[in-house]
């Protein structure tokens, strides 16, 4: 049986607009960061960053509903598309292979794709009780054939628990936090409450467990 070659994914094709541009700014800092190694990239990264601004821009515009810019905004939709997948091939010529290189350019690797496009279902005999030792407590629910991982979460029992999207909304008295998982290095988090300013942290994790959590540089204030 013959092992295939890991390469990078063009999965992002089929990012909604928003997170494309999200993506976009992932690969141009991972790129720049391994661009002794990328001497000789289809798209130069000026050009690359041009097509990613422009089309952030475009989905603004197209937002508004006015038939030019939409048409505009699937043109440089496009644009993206070709560019982006070029510097992925490309990527994957230099890397022969190497998945940890694929990954410190922004891109996922093939390796880490599942055919599944169906968002999981409710967990099913989903339980939590207290740990065999002091301070510890299990979860335990049925496997769902169409996860990747799980999210399991304890909140004091008067806690107000939402969810929007990807996003779960936890409100604690008045102070509401927002967990947002994805299997990618960038997400939106939504149902935000506008002009609250927030900190953001973050963390990896894989079939071994969860890395540990950063903080980000600056606190957000939410439109």
């Amino acid at each position: 049986m013959s092992i295939l070659k890991v390469n990078a994914s063009l999965g992002f094709i089929q990012l909604p607009i928003p997170n494309k541009v999200m993506k976009g700014i992932v690969v141009l800092a991972g790129i720049d960061e391994q661009s002794t190694l990328l001497p000789d990239l289809p798209i130069d990264t000026i050009s690359l960053t041009a097509i990613n601004n422009n089309l952030r821009e475009d989905s603004k515009n197209a937002a508004t509903g006015n038939h030019a810019a939409v048409a505009a905004q699937n043109v440089t939709e496009k644009l993206w598309n070709k560019a982006f997948k070029k510097t992925a091939k490309y990527v994957s010529l230099v890397a022969d292979g190497n998945k940890a290189f694929i990954l410190s350019t922004g891109f996922n690797t093939t390796s880490e794709e599942s055919v599944s496009k169906v968002i999981p279902n409710v967990l099913s005999n989903f339980n939590a009780a207290s740990g065999t030792k002091t301070g510890e407590a299990d979860f335990t629910a049925s496997p769902e054939k169409e996860a990747q991982s799980y999210l399991f979460a304890l909140v004091p029992s008067d806690t107000i628990v939402k969810q929007s999207g990807n996003t779960i909304i936890i409100t604690m008295g008045d102070k509401t936090c927002y967990i947002t998982p994805d299997i990618h290095a960038f997400a939106t988090a939504k149902g935000l409450i506008s002009k609250e300013e927030l900190s953001a942290y973050g963390l990896a994790l894989n079939v071994k467990g969860t890395g540990p959590f950063v903080r980000s540089n600056k606190n957000i204030c939410p439109e």
